[in-house]
């Protein structure tokens, strides 16, 4: 769900502006059409600047409605583990089984942003930490959560893990060889927790195991921010008359 209404804002967040004003440069367009038939068949006079003020002021604001774009940016991950919480503690995941053997080849975090940045605009406690995942598998086949960054390993300096809890309403199941695994969202005992292995990190983890993390999202979208390739930040273009013009500044 809250995937579709992200999408619903990302597009209505970007053409009732650029309708809007189409809209008002077509009305005062043909105002001044009407006008300059009037100059031609009674002799009365035209300003022709009203137009070009009322172009300019449209040509403007389209130039300045950056803050209505939602532009996405994800990145994606090979390695990772999921695992079981204990005692309602995500960064404690319990008999974790690792990507290899739950036949996932690849995890892509994605997040809606008005900024080309994760966090978004905010700072501080007002960064934004909520994601989509959307897992890949050796099968072809696939799904997309909805998650939120929750802790990381280790405690502090470089980061190995970083860990990603899931919404409350996730009930997600699928089949790995001849088992299944069912992710459940939350934050209760045996919910579902999600690590996920920095590609430059030497730290390793087997099934099994039982990791012990931290809970902190300290540097976390600093990191994706800093690793986010340039296909990821592009600007929108608009054409307009037949000219195409990059109106993000």
């Amino acid at each position: 769900m809250m995937k579709y209404f992200k999408n619903f804002l990302s597009w209505t967040g970007y053409i009732l502006p650029l309708f809007t004003h189409i809209f008002i440069l077509s009305f005062f367009t043909k105002i001044y059409s009407f006008s300059d038939y009037n100059s031609k068949n009674f002799n009365s006079t035209t300003n022709t600047s009203d137009i070009t003020f009322f172009y300019e002021i449209e040509y403007d604001s389209i130039h300045n409605t950056k803050g209505f774009f939602i532009n996405e940016v994800s990145y994606t991950f090979f390695d990772g583990f999921l695992g079981s919480m204990m005692n309602k503690n995500p960064h404690q995941p319990q008999s974790i089984l690792t990507f290899s053997t739950l036949g996932i080849t690849s995890l892509t975090v994605t997040q809606n942003t008005d900024n080309n940045q994760f966090g978004g605009s905010g700072n501080g406690n007002n960064l934004d930490y909520d994601v989509e995942v959307t897992f890949n598998f050796n099968n072809g086949s696939s799904f997309t959560l909805d998650a939120t960054f929750s802790w990381r390993e280790p405690s502090s300096g470089n980061i190995a893990i970083i860990g990603l809890k899931f919404k409350n309403n996730v009930n997600q199941s699928f089949n790995y060889g001849s088992s299944t695994y069912t992710i459940d969202g939350g934050t209760q005992n045996n919910s579902t927790s999600l690590g996920l292995k920095i590609p430059t990190s030497s730290i390793s983890f087997s099934d099994g195991d039982n990791r012990s993390g931290a809970n902190s999202t300290s540097g976390i979208i600093d990191w994706l921010n800093d690793n986010l390739s340039d296909s990821d930040n592009t600007d929108p273009t608009f054409t307009v008359d037949g000219n195409s013009s990059d109106y993000a500044t």
